[in-house]
């Protein structure tokens, strides 16, 4: 199978949680709706695996992550699903008002014919 490793880089803003929690933007909570799309992109029909492994964020418990981190391992056995899952990564965006995704890594090998 080919493989690949994409890291989600989610940029917020922190804030006091108990004080104001409003003022921030919470990283935390763009990366948990990332993870749920990014669960999505798997097909067993193709055998593309899609698999969140991975998941930081904050500093404190008191405190709005300014930053989130995702890891997600991407396995694939046909060329199409590469560029399929590349293009689904690229597009991803939040509904988090004020957060935005960074979409770091990618494919870094890929699928190989069946040994004869």
């Amino acid at each position: 199978k080919g493989t690949g490793t994409f890291e989600l880089v989610v940029h917020g803003k922190a804030a006091h949680a108990g004080l104001e929690p409003w003022n921030g933007v919470n990283s935390l909570v763009a990366a948990a709706e990332l993870i749920t799309q990014v669960a999505t992109f798997g097909d067993p029909a193709t055998a593309t695996t899609v698999t969140p492994t991975v998941a930081t964020a904050g500093t404190a418990d008191n405190v709005v992550p300014a930053e989130a981190r995702v890891k997600v391992d991407v396995r694939v056995e046909q060329a199409g699903e590469k560029e399929r899952i590349e293009g689904l990564f690229a597009g991803l965006t939040t509904s988090v008002p004020g957060a935005r995704v960074e979409v770091l890594g990618g494919m870094n090998r890929p699928p190989m014919p069946a040994s004869a």
